[in-house]
């Protein structure tokens, strides 16, 4: 059905089906079904925002350009805001990590090889890939309020700053992680 736990085997094929989301109007829990409809089962990493965060899902747009994978790691892009601008930090394979802001490269400082393991198994332990193209924004996002896109290769989520006390506790957890790394690369 498509919801990763770890340390589990899954086919390697493309399981066709749908991903739904239900709502109270206060909480919302997001669910994967057959295509036939016939069963669902509810992915509890991607659910759980209280507070009337209703998640939604990125589009995947035919016939887009795929990026060229890079070795790395995670990735966080911020952008948005009134200014406009555009901050990426990248933790690589190798521990660097790279914060860029437009094409200009503002910062690089290195992880060591027990924090990138801890945050490779925190990421594991969260189920980041249950978190594949959910979009936790508010109508706050079309206010010019930044919006953060996070991602590794094997899965993307978006984010408002503003709403993240109201995200599931996983994606808060993957954050609070990032941030707390962001701030102790030496």
């Amino acid at each position: 059905m498509g919801i990763y736990v770890p340390d589990q085997m899954c086919t390697a094929i493309a399981i066709s089906g749908l991903r739904v989301v239900v709502t109270d109007g206060e909480q919302s829990w997001v669910y994967h079904t057959r295509q036939d409809g016939q069963q669902a089962v509810q992915n509890p990493t991607a659910s759980g925002s209280p507070n009337g965060l209703i998640p939604d899902f990125i589009p995947q747009v035919e016939g887009q350009p795929t990026e060229t994978p890079e070795a790395y790691v995670f990735r966080s892009v911020v952008s948005g805001s009134l200014a406009g601008r555009q901050q990426v930090i990248t933790l690589l394979m190798d521990g660097q990590l790279l914060q860029t802001e437009g094409s200009t490269l503002v910062a690089q400082s290195q992880v060591t090889p027990e924090q990138l393991e801890a945050f490779q198994q925190m990421l594991e332990d969260q189920r980041f890939p249950n978190l594949n193209r959910m979009r936790y924004i508010t109508d706050a996002a079309f206010a010019d309020y930044p919006t953060v896109q996070l991602s590794s290769q094997y899965a993307q989520t978006e984010y408002i700053d503003l709403a993240i006390d109201d995200a599931p506790t996983a994606l808060q957890a993957v954050v609070q992680a990032w941030n707390d790394l962001v701030a102790e690369a030496q």
